[in-house]
């Protein structure tokens, strides 16, 4: 029974996965209740990590009163335990509801924290998305030289750890930036950047669908003759 809220957690994560929602809360909320029940069912990380999916549901649901609810319990837990992970989600959580509300200079302190948070960390990914996510709300702030700078120090953590989906996005923020600065020759660049690698994704994806859709097809012709067989050996007993 050790740690088995997390159990019921996987399958929730799971049924999210593939738009199952009413199943996502539902297992969700069973976790939750197991790891409050008995603290061996559930750790203080897995507690923390329920928080934070139960915040993700509502805000899914546009419920941000709920959402936020969840999401500064689970930094107020955070900061009392020492966990800057879940300082870090939290505060990378909250900024969409005030992204919603139109708070951007509230969330752009938010962003800051969290960005300085996953560097006393360590964390390049998340370095990295905080760092997206600080200069888009700089550029919502009419802050396009301060965005500018922190877009072009974030395109340089991407290629230097092949961050792919993350260099498109910045690419085509760096070619709106330059677009609007009249500086066409580099907004040109940025967007041709960005082509090329959403040209390459969308091929990387396309060999993996087709791969996907041949790995079916092979399973049902082996299904198909297994049937056939069966359907032989029925008629030869007979």
């Amino acid at each position: 029974s050790s740690n088995i809220a997390g159990f019921y957690g996987q399958i929730g994560v799971l049924f999210n996965s593939v738009g199952n929602k009413q199943k996502w809360i539902q297992y969700t909320i069973t976790e939750n209740n197991l790891a409050k029940k008995n603290e061996k069912y559930g750790d203080f990380y897995r507690r923390m990590d329920i928080l934070n999916e139960l915040g993700a549901y509502y805000l899914s649901e546009h419920d941000f009163e709920t959402a936020t609810k969840y999401y500064d319990t689970l930094h107020t837990q955070s900061i009392k335990n020492d966990y800057k992970v879940g300082i870090t989600v939290s505060l990378s959580s909250l900024i969409p509801i005030l992204k919603e509300q139109k708070k951007y200079s509230e969330a752009l302190i938010l962003a800051k924290q969290a960005l300085k948070l996953s560097e006393s960390v360590k964390n390049v990914y998340r370095i990295l998305t905080n760092m997206i996510e600080k200069a888009r709300l700089e550029l919502l702030l009419s802050q396009k030289n301060i965005a500018e700078k922190t877009l072009l120090e974030a395109n340089n953590i991407a290629l230097k750890f092949n961050f792919p989906n993350e260099m498109i996005t910045i690419n085509n923020l760096l070619s709106d930036i330059y677009a609007d600065k009249g500086n066409y020759k580099k907004a040109y660049t940025y967007q041709k950047k960005y082509e090329k690698l959403s040209d390459s994704l969308k091929s990387i994806e396309s060999k993996k669908n087709i791969a996907e859709l041949d790995t079916k097809y092979q399973s049902e012709l082996k299904d198909t003759k297994i049937n056939s067989l069966h359907h032989e050996n029925l008629a030869k007993q007979e």
